[in-house]
């Protein structure tokens, strides 16, 4: 009855979004709506009710040889626009987890994305892959983003699609803060298209993009509560703070509607931060098997992010430094839980067989940067390790990479320093371990 009683709350909303979004003009852009036949109007209903699955998890797409699926983010998002005019809505989503699955329906990996689907010929397609950042939705159906990398650069992208979810148009702006003797003066360097232009040539040409976004276009939060029901944390502890570190994070234990950041069958993540604590956030981590609390506690860092690796294998990135990650790994079937790993977030890979068999593998920059290594790691055995050296001039060169091709094989790929070619082979591990 409950189930029941979310599918048409999800329905009504989706039909309200609809409606609401499509109360608006749509300049610049030819909408005309075709005649609302019985056929089109079955379809239109069709639609809503296929996204309301998706949006639950219950069914997939085809992408290559995967089944995607998609599940909540902690910033995520959806709306209902009929983007290509066809009088057949549209679902528009904004950073979510996209789900990559073999045909058992084992998640192969997942990542963070945004992008559009269709309802067509009775089956959700990907319509435009809208990448890991997010959109706005201008009121002529075009895609508004703007992207702060963190590097005080900001990156202005305005998209126009046509009615196969194809980029017709593309403006691409960005903005640079301007330095003198090493110092910021506080201005802008602007470029469009990838040629410097003046402040007024920039606003000339994104300041109309910008008076498109509009307000009549309803964004509905896709974040765990989404799925679901709010979280009992009375049980919940605080190890290794002090008391009055402990008090005030166990108030804030209470108020989870509130500070509930990511959430899934097996571990929740709730913001334990103060209130313009930015440098030094603080999380609270708990993961649980079987009934059976296998971590708990709290966790420092920017952002904590989880991923399902398959199998019952979770990673929790802790810390994204300059081309590393800080991480740790988890075995939610087998109750096992790994030391923290300082790895490149580039050129690694990671193998999960079916038998219990988990490694990483990934090029280690040496000192001086003359040569690198290859470390393959058992994540749940400290004792299992092998390393490689390799003539490379770095860990982060843009030719090094790895595969596993399987639990004994590695697609090794590096530019060699002294000849400067692109060497390709098979690092055999049972082979590497024999060998000393």
């Amino acid at each position: 009855m409950i189930k029941i009683y979310k599918l048409m709350v999800i329905q009504f909303s989706l039909i309200i979004l609809m409606l609401s979004s499509c109360s608006y003009d749509a300049p610049d852009v030819s909408m005309e709506a075709p005649d609302i036949s019985m056929e089109v109007s079955a379809a239109y209903t069709e639609a809503l009710e296929a996204y309301e699955v998706f949006l639950n998890g219950d069914s997939y797409y085809i992408a290559d040889e995967y089944r995607v699926t998609i599940a909540p983010h902690h910033e995520g998002a959806y709306t209902i626009i009929d983007m290509n005019g066809d009088g057949i809505p549209e679902l528009v989503t904004n950073v979510i987890i996209v789900q990559y699955r073999d045909s058992d329906n084992t998640m192969e990996f997942s990542v963070p994305a945004s992008g559009i689907f269709s309802y067509q010929n009775g089956e959700i397609i990907e319509w435009y892959n809208g990448g890991s950042h997010s959109f706005e939705v201008l009121s002529n159906h075009a895609l508004l983003y703007e992207i702060d990398d963190s590097t005080g650069e900001i990156k202005h992208e305005y998209v126009e699609l046509d009615s196969y979810g194809e980029i017709s148009t593309f403006v691409y702006g960005v903005r640079t803060p301007e330095y003198v003797n090493g110092e910021p003066t506080g201005n802008w360097e602007y470029s469009i298209d990838l040629v410097r232009v003046s402040e007024s040539e920039w606003e000339s040409t994104f300041e109309p993009y910008y008076n498109l976004i509009s307000d009549d276009i309803v964004w509905t939060d896709y974040t765990f509560s989404y799925w679901l029901e709010p979280i009992d944390t009375s049980d919940y502890s605080i190890k290794g703070e002090d008391n009055e570190t402990k008090e005030y994070i166990n108030q804030l234990l209470q108020t989870t509607e509130n500070q509930l950041v990511m959430r899934g069958s097996d571990y929740t993540i709730i913001d334990i931060s103060k209130e313009g604590e930015l440098s030094n956030s603080r999380w609270y981590f708990r993961l649980e098997s079987g009934g059976n609390v296998m971590d708990e506690g709290i966790k420092r860092g920017k952002r904590p992010e989880i991923t399902d690796l398959g199998n019952g294998i979770y990673r929790l990135v802790l810390t994204y430094g300059f081309n590393f990650i800080r991480c740790q790994y988890f075995d939610v079937d087998n109750n096992r839980c790994s030391e923290e790993f300082v790895i490149p977030s580039a050129y690694a890979d990671y193998f999960n067989n079916t038998d219990g068999t988990e490694l990483f593998a990934y090029f280690k920059r040496v000192v001086d940067g003359k040569y690198a290594k290859l470390i393959v790691q058992n994540i749940f055995d400290e004792d299992f390790s092998i390393s490689i050296e390799y003539d490379c001039a770095s860990a982060m060169a843009p030719d090094n990479k790895l595969t596993f091709l399987n639990e004994n094989e590695i697609f090794v790929e590096y530019r060699d320093t002294k000849t400067y070619e692109n060497i390709q082979e098979i690092v055999n591990i049972r082979e590497e371990i024999e060998m000393g």
